[in-house]
């Protein structure tokens, strides 16, 4: 909403997952920094602004803190994928070694496994979405441009169920949008990449994660 008046938004903070996940990549809580940006049509447009931030977060920190990460740095070092079905940790690691553990941004998913808020293609297959992959890590950043177009939102949520309870998204397109896109950035994940640290719950100082706070 608020990208109608203001082109380009962003908030950072808390974000809650009740995922039952143990794994050293996950959190029920984590920080979060989100992005939204008006008049754009492109994925290659928000594949440049996550570059862009990524670059020059990193930049930053070696520049100010760089004994700090050397102190952190360790040096670390398929299962079988069908159309339709979603990368798994041993998916993600097997792309970044093949590309020779440089970041790697994967496009286009099936539209079945992503919001519906995703862009539809035109293909009624894949949406105009994105992971971004870090070397053993996985992924660090989501993102996608956004379904502005009316009718192909609505015939989204009819086919979820969603459109009663969803009603009021659906006026958002329904009253005036416009073209948009944006992603969602996981910090802990990247101050782990950043710091090659072997567990997530380490790039945290109370981490919270499933059964870890029994009452």
């Amino acid at each position: 909403m608020l990208k109608k008046p203001f082109s380009r938004v962003y908030s950072f903070g808390p974000t809650f997952r009740a995922e039952d996940s143990h794994t050293r990549h996950h959190l029920s809580e984590f920080y979060m920094l989100e992005a939204e940006v008006a008049f754009t049509r492109s994925l290659c447009d928000v594949i440049k602004w996550i570059e862009g931030l990524i670059k020059c977060m990193t930049f930053a920190v070696l520049e100010r803190c760089s004994s700090d990460v050397q102190f952190f740095f360790k040096n670390s070092k398929s299962a079988k994928l069908e159309w339709g079905a979603d990368l798994h940790k041993e998916h993600e690691r097997f792309l970044t070694e093949y590309f020779n553990d440089v970041p790697v941004f994967v496009t286009d998913y099936p539209a079945a496994i992503k919001p519906f808020y995703a862009r539809d293609n035109g293909d009624r297959a894949t949406v105009a979405s994105l992971d971004l992959l870090f070397s053993d890590v996985g992924e660090v950043c989501g993102g996608s441009l956004r379904e502005e177009r009316y009718d192909f939102l609505k015939s989204k949520l009819e086919q979820l169920n969603l459109c009663k309870s969803l009603e009021w998204y659906l006026d958002l397109r329904k009253f005036g949008s416009c073209p948009h896109g944006g992603f969602g950035l996981g910090f802990e994940r990247y101050i782990q990449m950043l710091l090659g640290l072997n567990n997530i719950k380490d790039a945290i100082p109370f981490p919270r994660y499933t059964s870890s706070c029994k009452l």
